[in-house]
């Protein structure tokens, strides 16, 4: 995160997950993902199994150089290529354990 284009502020905050996709995401699927995040929401229901779902490589940062071609940064060893879509998450440690 860096500063505004005036250059004078920064992000002052945290974030609790960050993804990196090929494909552009409309505000629709923003509010989506925002609203579905709230208790109580009922926005999301489990079905059946859809082909075509985008695959994620997901950092871990486990790696002792903390490069992007470094396989042991990755999930499972698997250094993401132009084509593939990036996940990055704060809290992976907890979520591999679950």
């Amino acid at each position: 995160m860096g500063p505004t284009p005036s250059g004078n502020w920064y992000f002052n905050g945290s974030l609790d997950e960050v993804s990196v996709a090929k494909a552009a995401r409309s505000s629709n699927w923003v509010a989506l993902c925002y609203g579905s995040q709230k208790p109580g929401s009922n926005a999301i229901a489990i079905g059946a199994e859809v082909a075509n779902v985008p695959q994620y490589i997901t950092w871990v940062g486990n790696g002792a150089d903390c490069k992007w071609s470094t396989a042991n940064n990755w999930y499972g060893q698997v250094v993401p290529d132009s084509t593939m879509n990036v996940q990055i998450r704060c809290n992976v440690e907890q979520d591999m354990q679950s």
